[in-house]
């Protein structure tokens, strides 16, 4: 695999160079010849993470806190609760041992329910109401979700350069109105040493409806999803397109692999299974 490549070289190389250090003395530090210091400074190529690593232990933290930014952010906790009690009654004596813990995945929640020997069922109940229209109750496992969802909400300094912003849009339901709103971005700055945080945004509401305020920022609440690699974020995200509705989001689908992919890949990332043609 491609040693990373370091995205703020220009940025580091002048922050020494305004510390007072010469290119001599900078190609010294990190074993180059002077002339590859020239071309770091003047921005016409990126150095090696490794090989650039003196300047960045001594001025990567001032470069990233440039381009830091504040978020309304908020993690989901799933809590053995009185609620999840009465809708397993039958087992209610085994699952008070966890009561009041906290799990921050829905996969470590139901663990729990594996260690008890509690079956959980994800059928939907297919019924017709009093009107004669079929509706899909929840199943148990949908409701016990339900039951066990909790956010906490916190805000979080992110520090690292933006290199990807994706908007995604559906149609506004309100009567009369043709036109889309976003509702949801994501948003990836580069942590550094090859890794990223990935920003998923979300409306915020207020009893349902979106808040209102000429403030963009506070529009907004963030899950935060920190450090990942390219790799690693790619693979989610494939998997999350995976499961939007294929008629609402199909623009989405179609280009959102390849601009993902095509931010890391200019921003110095190794991709895999990219095809090359190099300059002669």
């Amino acid at each position: 695999m491609a040693h990373p490549k370091y995205p703020y070289t220009k940025e580091v190389v002048n922050a020494a160079r305004k510390d007072g250090m010469t290119q001599t003395e900078i190609g010294k530090l990190c074993r180059v010849q002077q002339s590859i210091v020239s071309g770091w400074s003047k921005g016409e190529i990126l150095a090696f993470i490794h090989v650039i690593k003196p300047l960045i232990e001594k001025y990567g933290t001032q470069i990233n806190k440039r381009y830091s930014r504040v978020y309304f952010a908020y993690k989901q906790h799933y809590t053995i609760n009185d609620a999840v009690l009465s809708l397993c009654a039958e087992h209610a004596e085994s699952l008070k041992t966890y009561l009041d813990e906290i799990y921050n995945t829905p996969k470590d929640f139901f663990q729990v329910f594996e260690k008890t020997g509690i079956v959980v069922s994800t059928e939907r109940n297919i019924k017709k109401d009093e009107s004669g229209y079929v509706v899909s109750e929840l199943s148990q496992k949908e409701k016990l979700l339900d039951s066990a969802y909790s956010e906490k909400d916190s805000i979080v300094q992110v520090e690292g350069k933006i290199i990807f912003k994706y908007h995604f849009q559906k149609e506004n339901n309100k009567i009369g109105s043709s036109k889309k709103f976003t509702w949801q971005r994501w948003i990836i700055h580069e942590l550094g040493a090859g890794e990223l945080t990935w920003v998923v945004q979300r409306r915020r509401e207020i009893k349902g409806n979106p808040i209102d305020t000429l403030y963009d920022e506070a529009k907004w609440k963030s899950q935060i999803f920190s450090p990942l690699k390219p790799e690693e974020i790619i693979q989610r995200a494939e998997n999350y397109m995976g499961r939007l509705n294929e008629h609402q989001y199909v623009n989405d689908k179609a280009v959102l692999p390849f601009l993902l992919r095509k931010s890391f890949i200019e921003n110095g990332y190794y991709i895999k299974d990219i095809d090359k043609i190099l300059a002669k």
